[in-house]
């Protein structure tokens, strides 16, 4: 098993952030900083689990039309913070049927085969790209993850631990841990090497949904589009640091002037973080 996993069983792509280490020789404290898939399935044994790790604030970076059916469950005295990156989930930059599925991995098999039959193989590979752009860019995506940081410095100073979580934990969950680990100095191919972890954490369940769409009568390029949609690529990562440089300047530049995580507040979080 690999070392960040959680032994969480109603639940995927749980891990730890501790462990990590700084380029400067720092490493992150355990039972501080945890990146999860959501919380809406989780059994009663899971939640005891995770509140004696020492959970005491949830973040849910879904928008309202992901959590309202699905919302999570918490144990008694942990907080949960919404703070949607998107209003609404955005699709490919094209129309039609296509467009009509947010949720790749939880609508009917029927309706998402409906809506990608004609669509290219790649559509999933653009769709991506478009959401990455988006979190680099967008307004939403910046207020969420100024006051993620904010949550994640009262929570860390108080010696309690923070999961950050959305629908799969790889995305938009993937972009908040890239820019914490940056903020905290980790090492850029660590820093990738976690965000591309998540398609060996989610394998199963992209798996299963396969299987189901495959039993279903899926041609390949519908499995593509939902493979793309449901796993991590560098090629998202690139499209993601692409556009906070053609934005920005850079992933340094973002956290700084957009998201107010100044030097003083890198200071704090590294010394609340870090041992």
């Amino acid at each position: 098993m690999d070392p960040t996993a959680l032994p969480v069983t109603t639940g995927f792509n749980f891990r730890e952030l501790g462990g990590y280490v700084t380029t400067r020789g720092k490493t992150i404290r355990t039972h501080r900083l945890l990146r999860t898939g959501a919380w809406n399935a989780l059994s009663e044994a899971d939640l005891a689990y995770l509140k004696a790790y020492g959970v005491r604030t949830v973040v849910d970076f879904r928008s309202l039309d992901e959590s309202t059916p699905r919302p999570d469950r918490l144990p008694v005295g942990v907080q949960r913070l919404a703070l949607p990156t998107f209003t609404t989930m955005p699709g490919a930059k094209t129309t039609g049927a296509a467009n009509t599925v947010k949720d790749a991995a939880n609508e009917p098999a029927a309706q998402v085969i409906e809506a990608f039959r004609d669509a290219p193989a790649d559509l999933g590979l653009h769709r991506m790209e478009n959401v990455y752009e988006g979190l680099a860019t967008s307004d939403s995506a910046a207020k969420a993850y100024r006051e993620f940081f904010q949550a994640v410095l009262v929570t860390s100073e108080a010696g309690a631990a923070i999961a950050f979580h959305c629908s799969a934990g790889k995305d938009r969950t993937g972009v908040a841990a890239y820019l914490l680990l940056t903020a905290l100095g980790v090492d850029h191919d660590q820093i990738q090497q976690d965000y591309l972890q998540s398609a060996s954490f989610n394998h199963a369940h992209v798996a299963a949904r396969w299987a189901e769409l495959k039993a279903a009568g899926a041609p390949d390029n519908v499995l593509a589009i939902v493979r793309d949609r449901m796993t991590v690529r560098g090629e998202y990562l690139l499209a993601y640091e692409a556009a906070l440089a053609n934005r920005w300047g850079g992933v340094h530049a973002y956290l700084h002037d957009e998201l107010g995580v100044t030097t003083a507040m890198c200071v704090r979080l590294q010394a609340a973080l870090l041992q």
